[in-house]
């Protein structure tokens, strides 16, 4: 169930390519008023990796609270997953800090896929800002900052999205971008919806071979 946050909407999307996921998201309201939100993805699919998706999230629901820095959450989320993992398996990682009453995010990319940031015209991406979690012991993690301007929109997705490829074309993120930005004005819902649907009709009769996750949030617009 996702959190009831004044002055902003939330949606999320998953599709597992199997009966169980790798992909991952969290979002949940902290003590101190701001809200983790939460997009990852496990290396390999079906129940090993569902497995470790379920580790990482159990984790983060207990250091939440211990670790209120976005990169010292981070540094235990990624020692978490190397000490609980082999060598084959990392998390690609994008955990977010949402203060609701200055509208900032603070966040960390641990090699995910680079979020959207869409406000009008303007499209920006939340780049990484270190590597995927679990894949080199000495990984750091550097922290990223933005305000969210009334009316933007954070889009936040997994690879199952730009990797789905039919006869060795892949959907891609300006296929992504394009469907998405072209229903910015509609309610998360509709973008959510029409987005996953454009990506079912690029697939035709063909099966995803990743799971897929969608992440919405938007400000509202002031006035």
């Amino acid at each position: 169930t996702l959190p009831s946050l004044p002055g902003y909407d939330l949606v999320a999307r998953q599709i597992p390519c199997f009966e169980v996921a790798g992909d991952l998201y969290d979002i949940t309201e902290l003590a101190d008023g701001r809200v983790a939100i939460v997009v990852g993805d496990v290396t390999g699919k079906g129940m090993g990796a569902a497995l470790l998706m379920s580790n990482v999230i159990a984790s983060l629901r207990i250091l939440y609270q211990e670790c209120p820095a976005p990169v010292k959450l981070a540094e235990r989320v990624h020692r978490q997953v190397e000490e609980s993992s082999d060598e084959l398996r990392f998390v690609t990682l994008f955990l977010g800090l949402l203060d609701p009453r200055r509208h900032r995010l603070e966040y960390v990319n641990a090699g995910h896929n680079p979020p959207l940031l869409i406000h009008g015209q303007e499209i920006r991406t939340l780049d990484s800002t270190g590597m995927p979690m679990g894949l080199i012991p000495e990984a750091t993690f550097t922290v990223g900052k933005t305000d969210l301007a009334p009316g933007s929109l954070l889009c936040i997705f997994s690879d199952g999205i730009p990797e789905a490829q039919v006869e060795g074309e892949f959907y891609g993120e300006e296929r992504f971008l394009a469907s998405t930005a072209k229903r910015a004005g509609r309610s998360l819902e509709k973008i959510a919806d029409g987005a996953l649907d454009d990506l079912r009709l690029f697939m035709g009769d063909n099966l995803l071979d990743d799971d897929v996750t969608l992440v919405l949030l938007r400000r509202h617009a002031e006035g």
